[in-house]
């Protein structure tokens, strides 16, 4: 990983977009990382007691996945090819150019939210 790996850039402000397709759809529309970092969340927060709630797929141009940690006020988002979260003032940013792969920003990501959450 590279030194100042995003920090500070934002992928989501506002609200997110309604959704306008079945969900089941939209599963189909999601990339191998963002199923593989969610497992990798969910199986992360469930060893520290936790879970995810408030779960859902949002996007127009992109699909991506948030959620809530639950008993935290943490929100995330896991995008196509990157994910960050939001807890009070810290929001770490996980971009693509920032790692050698995909494997370890899905790694670096869940590590931070999981001790973030702890």
């Amino acid at each position: 990983m590279r030194a100042g790996h995003g920090i500070g850039h934002f992928r989501h402000r506002g609200p997110p977009a309604s959704l306008s397709s079945g969900v089941g759809d939209m599963e189909r529309e999601l990339t191998e990382f963002q199923t593989d970092c969610e497992m990798r969340l969910t199986t992360a927060l469930a060893r520290e007691g936790r879970r995810v709630t408030d779960r859902r797929l949002d996007g127009n141009s992109e699909r991506y996945i948030t959620g809530k940690v639950e008993g935290r006020d943490i929100t995330f988002w896991i995008y196509k090819d990157g994910a960050d979260f939001e807890a009070g003032d810290l929001h770490p940013v996980f971009e693509r150019p920032d790692y050698d792969s995909l494997d370890e920003l899905a790694g670096a990501f869940v590590e931070q939210l999981v001790a973030t959450a702890a």
